[in-house]
């Protein structure tokens, strides 16, 4: 559900750090990247916002680090 909302929040412009635990459970920015660019989003014209999915990624920060936040 998080990367959901960072997703989201990245999308409209905003600049994300998301924060987990472990380097594996940040894993899930590929999923963020495949949701952006997948052809179902391309064909019900869910572009967020005319962003790419590079565009999203490069919005997010990753960190296991709770300071860094």
């Amino acid at each position: 559900m998080g990367h959901g909302i960072a997703q989201v929040a990245a999308a409209a412009g905003y600049a994300v750090i998301m924060r987990d635990v472990s380097a594996e459970a940040l894993e899930s920015r590929t999923a963020i990247h495949r949701n952006a660019i997948s052809p179902k989003a391309i064909q019900l014209k869910k572009d967020f916002g005319g962003r790419g999915g590079d565009e999203i990624l490069q919005r997010i920060e990753r960190t296991t680090n709770l300071e860094e936040i």
